[in-house]
Parts: C-alpha cells; sequence; structure tokens
C-alpha cells in the first residue's frame, strides 16, 4: 500500500526544493508563476497554479480564488469573502465560494 508523501517537490533558482505540506501557508498564482509562501519564506516557480492544486492533497487545501490556494490548518478566520491566515487577508471568490466556505466549516 502506498502512502502519499507529505511533501511536494518545487523548481526554484535551478533547484529543487522540497517543501512539507504542513509549512504551506498559501499559495499565489502571478501568471506563469506561482509564489509559495510557507511560515519561513516564500518560494516562487514558474508554474500555473492549476497544475501546482493537482499535486496538492484536497484535504489540507482550498482553491478559494483563481489565484489562491490556502492551507485549511493555517485558517484563523473567515468570512463569505476573506479568509485571514495569520496576518494576510486572502479573498474568496464567487466562482469557490461554496466550496470554500464548504471545505472549511467541515
Amino acid at each position: 500500500e502506498e502512502t502519499s508523501p507529505d511533501y511536494i517537490d518545487i523548481k526554484a533558482n535551478r533547484k529543487i526544493k522540497r517543501l512539507q505540506f504542513k509549512d504551506i501557508v498559501f499559495i499565489e498564482s502571478l501568471g506563469d508563476y506561482v509564489k509559495v509562501h510557507t511560515s519561513q519564506d516564500t518560494i516562487t516557480t514558474k508554474e500555473k497554479i492549476s497544475s501546482f492544486e493537482e499535486r496538492l492533497p484536497g484535504t489540507d487545501f482550498v482553491r478559494t480564488h483563481r489565484s489562491f490556494i490556502i492551507s485549511k490548518s493555517k485558517v484563523k478566520e473567515f468570512t463569505k469573502e476573506k479568509v485571514k491566515l495569520a496576518d494576510q487577508l486572502i479573498p474568496i471568490s464567487r466562482t469557490f465560494k461554496e466550496q470554500t466556505l464548504k471545505a472549511l466549516s467541515s
């Protein structure tokens, strides 16, 4: 029986960086680039957010907006429009509102 890894490998600055899922706070899309915000730093990689999303465990992460994926465990509070993670406010778009609120209240 194969267990899924608890990390994701990211190519940044010509190196492969291994990131633990538990360290990821949120992921932000900037066109063809993705910024991964962790508890320690921010890593930028040339990858689309949709392909990044496919590599994340759906149980821990939720897409709140076409430009944002958040870690559910890092949510401090949320409303119908925004999610607060540490000191970041992440928008919840109409497209992802239903699935976001469902994921956060479960």
